[in-house]
């Protein structure tokens, strides 16, 4: 019951010293994109919008470190922000690329599957909060020291020790020392 009560009060520690920031305003949505809404996550780089390019631009033939097709890599944060204008989605080539209506300018090109309204709204997003590098999203960070970071992993059973800073795992009254 001790570990429950001690679990309970942790996880509700964390999400007291979770903070998410609000975007950066900026652009207007094409038809068809949501919006981001006030005070909504930011969009990891890294996690979020990186694999997008990845997996959908740098391949074998188009976008990578070798190929480099109309002298545009987008394997990594540096080269993709050459097509990329911060805070202004409409103005970043690589939004307009990717929002492309007349067939033969279409990207990714058939027949590579289209990118899915969702991926749109992550580039989309992630230009409106300022296209920033983020990176290391999902690391946990001990809540005292970074209590701005978002935590997502925890292992309990952990308790507040109240006379200092840190954490101490619960000791078991059942159980004598040794």
């Amino acid at each position: 019951m001790r570990k429950l009560i001690a679990a309970i009060v942790v996880c509700m520690m964390l999400m007291h010293a979770c903070r998410h920031d609000t975007l950066i305003p900026g652009g207007t949505p094409p038809p068809g994109i949501t919006p981001p809404p006030a005070g909504a996550s930011v969009i990891c780089f890294e996690t979020n919008v990186l694999p997008i390019f990845v997996s959908n631009c740098a391949k074998p033939g188009c976008h990578n470190s070798v190929t480099r097709a109309k002298n545009l890599r987008f394997d990594n944060y540096t080269e993709i922000m050459k097509s990329i204008r911060a805070n202004e989605p409409n103005n970043s080539n690589a939004w307009k690329v990717m929002n492309e209506t007349r067939a033969d300018k279409i990207m990714p090109p058939p027949p590579a599957a289209p990118l899915t309204k969702a991926q749109k709204d992550s580039v989309y997003k992630w230009i409106v909060q300022g296209a920033l590098n983020t990176t290391n999203c999902n690391v946990v960070r001990h809540p005292i020291e970074h209590p701005t970071h978002i935590l997502t992993h925890m292992t309990l059973p952990v308790q507040l020790h109240s006379n200092s800073n840190t954490f101490v795992r619960p000791t078991n009254p059942d159980t004598k020392p040794r």
